[in-house]
This record gives structure tokens, sequence and C-alpha cells, in this order.
């Protein structure tokens, strides 16, 4: 199967996927946007194959949350004990369980130790934790509109979770961004990178 190929079924599956949660105004929407953008037939061999990779790690690995939950059934630990073992105070596990925050509201060094007890490897916690950005910028992009949508907020800023409301109503440099764009993710997972070494 030539990598083109790849790629479009990675994007036909994750289109389908997406279907299911969408409503048929929103998917309309995505989908008129997609049949009117330029479809560009030449991509150098080697951007096919950076693009193959990031969309088999985002489509086919695990979210932080599941690989989280995953590890912690392995290793009989419950969000209790990892909070006593970790000083992570109880909410925050259970958002990062859940995916509702983004990872680099977490302090890297307590994620390093969050980490290291339950034994997770650096390059399996990457892929997971780009997973769930992913996650978490999709879903603020697509924001139905009702004020009763939630969306990620940063877990050791007080108020946990914000309306949409309110995210609508911050002014830009607001500081609601300091902590989940791609620039800090990618500097977050650098460090975190050079203590799991």
């Amino acid at each position: 199967m030539k990598t083109t190929d790849k790629i479009d079924e990675i994007l036909r599956l994750h289109i389908l996927e997406d279907a299911m949660d969408a409503n048929e105004d929103t998917a309309n929407l995505e989908m008129n946007f997609i049949l009117g953008l330029d479809v560009a037939l030449e991509m150098e061999k080697e951007d096919e194959e950076k693009l193959l990779m990031v969309l088999q790690n985002a489509f086919f690995s695990d979210s932080f949350g599941k690989l989280l939950s995953s590890e912690m059934e392995v290793r009989h630990e419950t969000p209790e004990t990892i909070a006593s073992k970790t000083m992570l105070p109880l909410v925050v596990i259970n958002q990062l369980i859940e995916d509702h925050i983004h990872t680099t509201n977490v302090p890297v060094v307590m994620m390093k130790d969050l980490l290291k007890m339950l034994s997770i490897s650096f390059e399996r916690a990457e892929q997971a934790i780009r997973k769930t950005f992913l996650q978490l910028k999709h879903d603020l992009e697509h924001l139905t509109g009702t004020g009763s949508t939630l969306v990620a907020a940063p877990a050791f800023r007080k108020g946990g979770i914000l309306s949409k409301a309110t995210v609508d109503g911050l002014p830009k440099g607001s500081g609601k961004d300091l902590f989940e764009n791609e620039e800090v993710l990618e500097k977050y997972l650098k460090r975190l990178k050079e203590l799991s070494a």
C-alpha cells in the first residue's frame, strides 16, 4: 500500500470515528470545508512519511488517561494511592485519567514521578500525551455553542473547569493559553525526557 493510500485510510477512519460524536450540522460543515480545500497532488516523500507517522501516532495510540488507567489497573493502584505517593492532588489525577486537562498543567517533576511510579516509559508517555493534547484541542475547536459545554482548564488554577461562556469571555492574553499550546507541549516533553533519562 502506498503512503498516500495509508494516509487516506487513516483519515477515513478518523472522520468515521468523529462522525459518531458530531451532530449533523457540524459534520456537514466539516465535510464542506474538506471538499472545498485545494488538493495537493504532489508531496515530498519525507513529508508523506512524517504526516503518516503523526497520523498513526495520533489515531492508534492510547490517550494519556487510558494509559494511566491501564497501568494503574495492572499495578492495582487507585487514584487515592497515586495521590498519596506522588503528591499530586486527587482531583488532578482524576482529571488526567478522564483526559480533561492538558498534561502540561502538571508540574514536570511531578509528572516524572508519576511515570516512574507506574513504570511508564517516556516514549509511551510522549505518544499518549500528544494524543490527549490533540483530543483536547479538537474538543475546544468543536464546541457546540451551548453554555453547558465544558472545556479543559489548567489543573492548578482555581476553578478546574470553565464553561464555554467563561472561555468565550476571556480577553486575549488572559493566560488561558499559557500551558495549552504546541510550543509549550514541545518544551514540556523535552524537559520530561531529560528528567526521565
